[in-house]
C-alpha cells in the first residue's frame, strides 16, 4: 500500500508540471484526502488485526472449551447408559417382585380363604360340641337325681331284704349291712355252692330267687358279684379246673351273675361279676369258723357310677 501511495505522489508531481496551478491544488488536496484516508485504513488495519488475533484466541478457548464439553458429554453419555443399565436392572427386579408380590397375595388369599372356612367349620363344630355337653348335662342331671333317689331308697331295699332273708340272717348264713349309700348282703359258700365247686346249688337258687325281686325293682343303682375265698389253696385234683383261688372265686361269682341274670331276669347291664380270690377277708384265715365266714359270695348294691354311666352315652 505505500508503494502505491510514492507512485501516486509521483505521478502528481509530474503531471503538475503539465497541468495549470489550479489544477494542481485540486490534485494536490486529493493527495492529502488519499493520505488521510490511508492512514485511516493503517489505523483500522490494525485494529483489524487486534481484534482478528483476539478473535483467533476466542475461538481457540472456543474450541478447548467444546473439546471439554465433548469430553464432559461423553463421560455423561456413558454415565447415561450405565444408569440406564441399572434401570433396567432395576425395573426387572421390580417386575420380578410384582411378580412375586402376586404370587404371595394370591397365596395369602387361598390361606386366608381357608382359614376362613376352617373357622367356620371350627364354629360349626362347637356349636355340635355345645349341643352335645348340654345333652350330656341334662343326661348327668338326670343320673345324679336317679342316684339321690337310689341313695333314698336304700333303706327301702335294706328292709325289704332283711325282710325276706330273715331266716339265713338269724341262722348267721347271711349277713346284710348298711354304710351310707353301700349295701352289703353277706352269703357263705354253704348256702351256693358245694364244696370245691362253682355251680349255683338248689339251695342257693332258692335264695338268689328271694333276692332277684328286690334287685328287679333297683333304679339309679349297680350290683357287684363278688366272689370270696379263704387262703387254702386249691388241691391237686381240682388244679386242672380252677388253677388257683383267682379262677374260683371269679368263677363262682360269674356263675351267680349268669344265674341272675339269664335265668331270674335281672338286667345284666347293671350287673357285674368280680373275684378277689382270698385277699379282702373278712374274719381271720386261723379258725375254722373264720375261714367259712371267709367264704363267701357279696352282693353289693351303690349308686351307679355317673362317669361310666356318661362315658357309655357318648359312645352308643
Amino acid at each position: 500500500m505505500k508503494i502505491q501511495l510514492t507512485a501516486m505522489i509521483f505521478i502528481s508531481i509530474c503531471w503538475s508540471a503539465c497541468v495549470s496551478t489550479g489544477k494542481y491544488n485540486v490534485l494536490e488536496a486529493e493527495a492529502r484526502r488519499y493520505q488521510r484516508e490511508v492512514k485511516s485504513l493503517g489505523t483500522k488495519t490494525v485494529e483489524y488485526s487486534n481484534l482478528l488475533e483476539q478473535a483467533k484466541r476466542d475461538i481457540d478457548s472456543l474450541k478447548t472449551l467444546i473439546r471439554e464439553h465433548e469430553n464432559e458429554i461423553t463421560a455423561l453419555t456413558a454415565k447415561l447408559k450405565d444408569l440406564q443399565a441399572n434401570n433396567d436392572q432395576l425395573m426387572n427386579a421390580i417386575n420380578a417382585q410384582d411378580s412375586e408380590k402376586d404370587q404371595m397375595i394370591a397365596g395369602l388369599t387361598a390361606y386366608k380363604q381357608q382359614f376362613e372356612n376352617q373357622i367356620v367349620d371350627y364354629e360349626q363344630e362347637i356349636q355340635r360340641l355345645n349341643g352335645t355337653v348340654d345333652e350330656l348335662q341334662k343326661r348327668l342331671d338326670d343320673i345324679v337325681r336317679d342316684k339321690e333317689t337310689a341313695i333314698k331308697n336304700m333303706a327301702t331295699t335294706y328292709n325289704d331284704l332283711v325282710s325276706k332273708l330273715q331266716s339265713e340272717i338269724q341262722d348267721g348264713q347271711i349277713q346284710i349291712t348298711q354304710l351310707q349309700d353301700k349295701l352289703s348282703v353277706n352269703i357263705v359258700e354253704k348256702i351256693l355252692f358245694d364244696t370245691g365247686k362253682a355251680d349255683v346249688k338248689k339251695e342257693g337258687q332258692n335264695i338268689l330267687a328271694r333276692v332277684a325281686p328286690i334287685m328287679k325293682e333297683l333304679k339309679g343303682q349297680q350290683i357287684r358279684i363278688e366272689g370270696h375265698t379263704d387262703n387254702v389253696s386249691i388241691g391237686k385234683a381240682l388244679q386242672k379246673t380252677f388253677p388257683s383261688n383267682w379262677e374260683l372265686s371269679t368263677t363262682r361269682a360269674t356263675n351267680v351273675v349268669r344265674y341272675l341274670t339269664e335265668t331270674l331276669g335281672v338286667d345284666p347291664r347293671i350287673i357285674s361279676a368280680t373275684g378277689y380270690s382270698e385277699f379282702h377277708p373278712i374274719e381271720t384265715n386261723t379258725t375254722e369258723e373264720g375261714k367259712a365266714f371267709n367264704r363267701r359270695i357279696e352282693i353289693v348294691v351303690v349308686p351307679i357310677d355317673v362317669d361310666r354311666v356318661v362315658k357309655s352315652k357318648i359312645y352308643e
